[in-house]
């Protein structure tokens, strides 16, 4: 019997050895799934607000580089006044009329200086950079660039504009989880 107590107080000690020897262990990092990878999602974690827009009607002179009709003049102050107060920090455009022309009533109203102006064919670089900046920002482009844009930002497809489209107003947004929204709005003067 005496034997049989003392094997019993052996594995009992040997356990609670073990016992406080796994206790003192460090607790392994805590694995939290946050979904696909995605380079879209795991960009800066700052706030993230682009307002994307195709440039306003245009006229219809002949030339490459046409001025805003005067309804495109309307949309542009118009748009101007929709996003007076959301803190633009950066309006990128591209160079052509037609699309400063959109912008600067907006840049006026933010009372900021210049525009940035980026290539249509390099949508992917400015997708990046503004994903990796953060902040507040316009982006105005063409028809064939804003849905192609708004797509590169939330990493799935958006919907394409026409030819006849001018009143969509893309709103992309960085959410607290880091998940990338878009929302589409009509706007105008119309």
């Amino acid at each position: 019997m005496a034997y049989r107590k003392s094997k019993i107080l052996i594995l009992v000690s040997a356990f609670l050895l073990v016992a406080g020897c796994v206790g003192n262990l460090p607790t392994p990092p805590q694995r939290i799934d946050l979904g696909a990878p995605s380079s879209k999602t795991a960009q800066a974690q700052s706030a993230l607000k682009v307002y994307l827009v195709r440039h306003a009607e245009k006229e219809v002179d002949g030339t490459s580089d046409p001025a805003l009709t005067q309804g495109g003049l309307e949309r542009a102050v118009a748009l101007a006044a929709i996003l007076d107060g959301a803190s633009i920090s950066h309006i990128y455009t591209t160079d052509y009329k037609r699309t400063r022309e959109t912008a600067l009533p907006t840049l006026q109203r933010a009372g900021l200086e210049n525009f940035t102006f980026y290539e249509g064919n390099d949508l992917a670089a400015l997708a990046d950079k503004i994903l990796n900046d953060g902040g507040t920002k316009l982006v105005v482009g063409h028809s064939n660039t804003t849905g192609e844009l708004a797509t590169l930002l939330i990493g799935r497809d958006a919907p394409l504009l026409t030819e006849e489209d001018y009143d969509r107003l893309y709103i992309v947004t960085r959410e607290p989880d880091q998940s990338l929204t878009l929302s589409i709005v009509r706007f105008g003067p119309f």
